[in-house]
């Protein structure tokens, strides 16, 4: 399953739909803040943000995420992706120099399940046109917060990939930053 975000959204009509496994459930973080604020609101409280900056502005900017729900003991093989399309859309017609994109992405693996993610941060996935947008002093920060909830005998495999440049205006398409804050909870075995 690959998941894609642009400029804080998830852009649903990229997913296909029909490579969910059964006993995942996938909602926009969006649809489910809409429908019942409360409960979300309870899930930002049970991280501090009051030492982290980051943190606070991403709970009070957040757009969109995901809520990925996993059945219990699930094994799922193949990973779930989660590709951001750096193109820096956001700056056409604007000003600013900064955009930053937040998103927050809840994930609840029942016990004794078992899942891969696989995050991609690199803006070689947009396309040549998207690319030629991009300029050197306008950089896109992907702020992302993920919180986590592993039930008993869950196993989470996590792996981000990213390109690092020590210069990103040598590759004018790559001119992004990442804040990113992971939270996980492991009830015991």
């Amino acid at each position: 399953v690959k998941l894609y975000f642009q400029n804080g959204i998830w852009q649903k009509d990229l997913t296909d739909t029909k490579t969910i496994p059964d006993g995942v459930v996938i909602k926009s973080l969006s649809s489910v803040i809409a429908s019942n604020p409360t409960q979300v609101l309870n899930k930002f409280k049970e991280l501090d943000h009051s030492l982290e900056p980051m943190l606070a502005l991403n709970q009070a900017e957040v757009f969109d995420g995901i809520e990925l729900d996993i059945q219990q003991d699930l094994i799922l093989d193949d990973p779930i992706e989660f590709i951001y399309l750096n193109n820096n859309e956001a700056f056409k017609n604007k000003d600013k120099t900064c955009q930053v994109a937040n998103y927050r992405h809840i994930l609840n693996i029942a016990k004794g399940a078992n899942v891969k993610i696989v995050e991609h941060v690199d803006s070689s996935f947009a396309t040549p046109s998207e690319k030629a947008i991009a300029h050197p002093k306008n950089i896109l920060l992907n702020n992302i917060v993920w919180q986590i909830d592993l039930a008993e005998a869950a196993r989470l495999d996590y792996l981000h990939y990213g390109k690092r440049h020590a210069n990103p205006t040598d590759d004018l398409a790559n001119a992004n930053a990442l804040v990113h804050y992971v939270k996980v909870n492991q009830a015991k075995d």
